[in-house]
């Protein structure tokens, strides 16, 4: 759990540089550390990598606004984490995996509100067979679906 909220929290220290200049991407290792925190921020050392080359980076994550004593560190860590991780209603459009998932939503809803249950059993099992036989070697399966 803490391992990973310092990652989301590198990405958002990072961000300018791991986004890049003219399309060049850098992605952000797994090796990230919170090097230090004070009443102000958090410190945060971390990995990019965009191909064969790699740079270290350190980025300030400031508190907005700053704490007044070292005892609001944790609520405030802990509402960061909320912030970070909690999932945005965007990502159903901007993430690459949500953006394959729901086309094939949307046909498969399609298809079975037209053909219905039977002739999409139908379709599926004589005239798209190779997608089951796909879908069984990519998920592993020995058996056919």
């Amino acid at each position: 759990d803490h391992a990973v909220t310092v990652y989301a929290m590198a990405r958002r220290a990072f961000a300018d540089t791991l986004n890049g200049e003219n399309g060049n991407r850098w992605k952000l290792s797994s090796d990230t550390k919170l090097k230090s925190v004070s009443l102000q921020g958090c410190t945060l050392q971390g990995t990019a990598c965009s191909g064969d080359l790699c740079q270290r980076l350190q980025a300030e994550l400031p508190f907005a606004p700053p704490l007044q004593s070292k005892a609001d560190l944790r609520p405030r860590l802990v509402a960061l984490h909320h912030e970070l991780m909690t999932p945005q209603t965007s990502w159903l459009v901007t993430k690459p995996a949500a953006r394959g998932i729901w086309p094939t939503i949307l046909a498969m809803g399609y298809g079975t509100l037209v053909l219905g249950i039977d002739g999409m059993t139908d379709l599926w099992d004589h005239k798209m067979s190779f997608m089951g036989t796909k879908i069984a070697q990519t998920l592993g399966s020995t058996e056919r679906l």
